[in-house]
């Protein structure tokens, strides 16, 4: 069989290391050359041999070519002809390092070339890493000082500092543990800390606010951080256990997605626990130093509008708040059954379907491709023809949207001409994948691939959706398409209709899948209707 022959050259076309020879110079490294390169060397790998004498080698039963491979196979770059070589990093090494590294190189390899070759780069995915890591910067940055703003409006400046520590904190030591846990710093861990930002410093607030209301009653700070915190000890650390709890279901999921999602609970729960930990240890040293000004004291402006936005919080809590828990708690039958009708309520909306549900939200990518299959057989002469209006379509859409020009502000004034929305058209022709790499060498799959500036930096008021549309609208029909499917979005999680059928005669089964396939092309919005079973 083809399996048995492919056995056989897989074995007979190998090196094979022997291990070592120990001799008082050094150790030998033994090993057996036998991997084929050329036609000759697999022509006499024998593929039958018997002990009777039988015996049939490979150029008996197979065509060997000697050369380069054949497959219709070819991309073009902005217009050229182009070869991809993809560079992943390995091990420990950094994403975004390993990108710098590789423009480094281009600009220098670049003026080196011969004449009619350029080296460029395309789809450089350390931004997505880059996005992710000022995404949490920027939270970081902005719950340290929605926390500093309150406490300090609300309660105390210096113990709005104090507390607003526990961040940095907190996240530092889960930082000095990923190693130990054979964690990087990737998306997923990123997510984690940006997940446990909000969370992070309940346990510190509370033990703070607690400690200044021991003050407010007289006592003293050294007695107040003591009783304060060992009050609320006890339910302040079943919070944050109960927190843990929620998040440790994550590290039994199974599969391959399992150490996946299990990096999300490995970066909460040590960050909840060091919270956990400075709340309650480090925290309190610090706010027995804190003293409660006396009204006779001289006190600046901003001291004022703090001390009197902090009374009407009091007021607020005296006159409205505390009255209002007083009836709830006196009809307290009343207050329940309240709770349990809104319960229903919620429970009835979510199972009745007015609630839309989505797995996966489609986030616009900078990234939109257009994957086209042709009936087996079509030549690639035929496939090229219908590639070649896909190019067109997405070239007249390069023109036609240009960014507006730019101001340079930082200079004299001088405006800078906007940039191409569409910065470069990727064609793969034999290739159904996103990239060059993949199932290759068929004549009757192709890719149009365009990279757009990110839409977020965007200053044209057009969302990649509304791109993609246009594009189809330009393309207009294909006569004898199998498919033609386009995407342009992140983490896609299926599709919003998917229809599944299930059945014993595949004849019925494909009629029935042709007839569906039919009539959801009736309706207007839906497009890129594809049946995956062949």
């Amino acid at each position: 069989t083809h399996a048995d022959s492919a056995k056989v050259i897989r074995n007979a076309s190998r090196d094979i290391p022997g291990g070592t020879i120990k001799t008082q110079s050094g150790e030998i490294l033994v090993r057996a050359l036998g991997q084929a390169y050329k036609k000759n060397d697999f022509a006499n790998i024998r593929v039958i041999s018997k002990r009777n004498g039988t015996s049939i080698r490979l150029d008996e039963i197979a065509t060997i070519n000697d050369g380069f491979n054949e497959d219709p196979l070819y991309s073009e770059f902005d217009g050229k002809n182009a070869a991809f070589i993809n560079v992943t990093r390995v091990g420990d090494q950094n994403a975004i390092g390993l990108a710098n590294q590789v423009k480094e190189y281009i600009e220098k390899r670049s003026s080196t070339l011969p004449a009619g070759l350029e080296l460029s780069y395309w789809r450089d995915r350390s931004k997505i890493v880059k996005a992710r890591l000022n995404t949490l910067t920027r939270s970081l940055v902005q719950g340290i000082g929605l926390v500093l703003l309150l406490l300090a409006l609300l309660l105390r400046p210096d113990l709005a500092f104090w507390v607003s520590v526990g961040i940095p904190i907190s996240f530092l030591g889960a930082l000095a543990l990923m190693p130990q846990m054979g964690m990087t710093l990737n998306l997923v861990s990123m997510f984690g800390f940006i997940l446990v930002l909000g969370i992070v410093v309940d346990d510190a607030i509370v033990t703070g606010e607690n400690v200044y209301t021991h003050l407010q009653k007289g006592e003293g700070s050294f007695k107040a951080a003591i009783e304060g915190t060992q009050e609320i000890a006890v339910p302040v650390t079943f919070g944050v256990l109960t927190t843990v709890a929620a998040f440790l279901p994550l590290l039994l999921i199974e599969g391959a997605r399992g150490p996946i999602f299990a990096q999300i609970p490995m970066v909460v729960i040590p960050v909840l626990l060091f919270s956990l930990i400075e709340s309650k240890f480090v925290l309190p040293s610090h706010l027995r130093h804190m003293k409660l000004r006396k009204d006779s004291d001289k006190l600046n402006i901003l001291t004022r509008i703090q001390r009197k936005i902090a009374r009407s919080l009091e007021w607020f809590i005296k006159h409205i708040y505390g009255p209002f828990l007083n009836i709830a708690l006196n009809w307290r039958y009343l207050t329940l059954t309240i709770f349990i009708a809104v319960l229903i309520t919620t429970v009835t909306l979510v199972l009745s379907g007015r609630y839309k549900y989505t797995f996966f939200p489609r986030i616009q990518s900078e990234v939109v491709s257009a994957t086209i299959e042709m009936p087996e057989g079509t030549s690639l002469e035929n496939t090229k023809k219908y590639v070649d209006k896909i190019v067109a379509s997405a070239e007249t859409l390069q023109r036609k949207y240009i960014e507006p020009d730019l101001t340079d502000e930082n200079g004299d004034g001088e405006v800078l001409p906007g940039e191409r929305l569409i910065k470069h058209i990727l064609v793969t022709v034999g290739s159904a994948g996103r990239r060059p790499t993949g199932s290759s060498g068929v004549s009757n799959l192709a890719t149009v691939t365009f990279e757009t500036i990110p839409p977020e930096k965007r200053r044209l008021e057009i969302s990649t959706k509304e791109l993609v549309k246009e594009w189809q609208q330009l393309i207009g029909p294909i006569p004898g398409v199998k498919e033609l499917s386009f995407r342009a979005e992140l983490g896609r999680g299926g599709e919003p209709i998917d229809v599944q059928l299930k059945g014993n005669d595949f004849t019925i089964l494909n009629q029935v899948a042709i007839k569906v396939k039919d009539k959801l092309g009736e309706y207007d919005g839906l497009f890129d209707i594809q049946n995956s079973y062949e």
